[in-house]
């Protein structure tokens, strides 16, 4: 039978990696089917999954072939307005639309707005701000470019990021300039269309999950849901960088959850959001500083789930129907922190290697006391894996986050050890 054919009138998941979402949506027994980037092994024992060889236009070539009842997109196609657009013409999204997408794409505006209600936010700018059109760079060692000072800071003002205004899980972000590049800060057009810059903001990186639905005549229609500390270019998961490791569930203190959710709430007034959405935050001594939002159910929200005990893609699907009738979202406040601790790490390769079946086989033989999977995101046995890809994903619980952390970290040297990777 035509694999297509066989997700026809279902719920379909699709972005780079539904996985999750699919996990979810099997907690709950709902019957969904996937479109992704790998349609891995664990996917696929879940439900019908069709992979995509074309990102991100051949997504919507399967929605008009399935025709599914109801539609969620997951991490990255928030950066493909005119493809979302597409896909609503063809079926129910349960999840931003297109028009909404648009607007979140210009962080100048938001930041603008959020900087006149109040809140802390980095300095952007569209030009290279180290063009020595517009400053003195010549004539200051480039040695003091290679690593944060407090002379640095005094001689720049600012340490500065280069991102791309279309990225997801922290790719295409760099220090400005890079500190074994250090001639990029000259050369560099002033102009660089693709890509604008931002003030670096040292801390801890958070992610805080809301739900909420459209409408500018309600009161508080952000709902906090959990906090993340994200990890970022782990080293233990041969990460770099500003990639993006996971997620371990963290609290936040009565005036962080009463500052973040006061921004959701501004943030879903302007921008008509709806449905399950995070901010990504730096948490400093004295404030949180917005950094950017993702318009969808983020890669943390399975550790959420695990945590506090909801179903995400219920909730998505309840919040975007209820906010095409204009009617409030009733749903519990989360308390700031669960009883335990969950935490997820992705661990990339660290040198070329090749998945084995006894990878499958330790996965069916290792479950959390809880019923949750110990890994995910498990490739097909024999699937070539190039070093610095991502291999598979690890959880775990415990008291701490110190706890957390070294569980997975014994659990992803297991992992690459039955598929024969050097593990030191």
């Amino acid at each position: 039978m035509n694999p297509i054919a066989e997700l026809a009138g279902k719920t379909l998941v699709f972005g780079a990696c539904v996985r999750p979402l699919v996990f979810s949506a099997s907690r709950f027994s709902l019957d969904v089917a996937a479109a992704d980037l790998f349609a891995d092994w664990d996917t696929s024992q879940k439900c019908n999954a069709i992979r995509v060889a074309k990102y991100p236009a051949e997504f919507q070539h399967v929605v008009e072939k399935v025709r599914p009842c109801t539609a969620i997109y997951s991490g990255g196609l928030e950066n493909y307005p005119n493809i979302i657009e597409n896909i609503e013409s063809m079926t129910n999204l349960a999840g931003n639309p297109a028009r909404v997408l648009r607007s979140l794409m210009d962080p100048f505006a938001m930041s603008d707005y959020l900087r006149r209600c109040g809140f802390t936010v980095p300095a952007l700018e569209r030009t290279n701000p180290l063009s020595p059109a517009d400053t003195s760079q010549k004539s200051i060692d480039p040695s003091l470019l290679a690593t944060p000072s407090p002379r640095k800071a005094s001689l720049f003002g600012k340490r500065w990021l280069r991102k791309k205004f279309r990225s997801c899980g922290g790719l295409d972000i760099q220090f400005w300039p890079n500190p074994n590049r250090l001639s990029d800060a000259a050369v560099a057009p002033e102009n660089q269309p693709d890509h604008y810059f931002q003030e670096y903001w040292p801390g801890e990186s958070i992610s805080a999950m809301f739900v909420a639905t459209a409408g500018p005549h309600r009161d508080n229609p952000a709902v906090f849901l959990g906090a993340t500390r994200q990890l970022i270019g782990e080293a233990d998961f041969c990460s770099s960088g500003f990639q993006y490791t996971g997620s371990i569930v963290c609290g936040l203190t009565p005036e962080e959850q009463r500052r973040a959710t006061e921004m959701a709430n501004r943030l879903v007034d302007q921008y008509h959001l709806k449905g399950i959405f995070n901010l990504d935050l730096v948490r400093t001594d004295s404030d949180l500083v917005f950094i950017e939002i993702n318009p969808r159910i983020p890669s943390s929200a399975e550790v959420l789930e695990r945590g506090y005990q909801f179903n995400a893609l219920t909730l998505q699907i309840q919040s975007c129907r209820i906010a095409e009738d204009l009617q409030p979202l009733e749903w519990k406040q989360q308390s700031n922190q669960p009883p335990m601790i969950y935490g997820k790490a992705i661990q990339y390769a660290p040198e070329s290697m090749t998945a084995t079946q006894d990878f499958c086989q330790l996965v069916k033989s290792t479950m959390d006391d809880d019923g949750f999977a110990s890994y995910a995101d498990i490739p097909f046995p024999k699937t070539r894996i190039d070093s610095g890809q991502p291999v598979f994903t690890v959880f775990a619980k415990g008291k701490n986050e110190q706890e957390v952390r070294s569980l997975m970290r014994k659990k992803a040297a297991l992992g690459l050890q039955c598929l024969g990777a050097s593990v030191s």
